[in-house]
């Protein structure tokens, strides 16, 4: 089963950065942060998220490879 946005959800979060809180908006191909009160924005592909998250599970199997 796929699910698709068919319009973007935009969150405020609870997360501060220099005194402002971020806002998250989700779209079908990335998630798009900026601070609440500003116009600069991030967006972050879906596959760069997967990919960083692979990157950090293999961070961490590593080092309890290493504490055995």
């Amino acid at each position: 089963m796929t699910l698709a946005l068919k319009s973007p959800v935009r969150r405020e979060t609870s997360t501060l950065y220099r005194r402002r809180a971020l806002v998250v908006e989700l779209t079908a191909h990335a998630a798009i942060i900026r601070e609440k009160g500003r116009r600069d924005r991030v967006t972050v592909p879906w596959d760069s998220v997967y990919e960083c998250g692979l990157k950090l599970r293999a961070k961490v199997e590593r080092a309890a490879k290493v504490k055995k």
